[in-house]
């Protein structure tokens, strides 16, 4: 039971750890930020051995827009 936890614990941490990193812009795809792109390439290349479903779980492809509303309200910011 307590390695079951532990098994389901890495994956969701991992998870939290990369919606954190996209949705402060750090890890974001190459379509939507050329300079990011090694970064992108080499996460998910390791993460991609162990858990290969989680790239289209979480979809940060997808994330464009958050992304780019919050390079626009750090424009704002005077």
């Amino acid at each position: 039971m307590l390695i079951l936890k532990q098994e389901e614990a890495v994956p969701e941490s991992l998870k939290n750890i990369l919606l954190v990193m996209s949705s402060s812009g750090f890890l974001v795809a190459p379509s939507v930020d050329p300079s990011q792109e090694r970064l992108w390439v080499e996460t998910w290349k390791r993460l991609d051995r162990f858990l290969p479903d989680l790239r289209k779980e979480l979809d940060l492809e997808g994330q464009k827009d958050i992304v780019e509303e919050k390079k626009s309200s750090e424009a704002v910011v005077v």
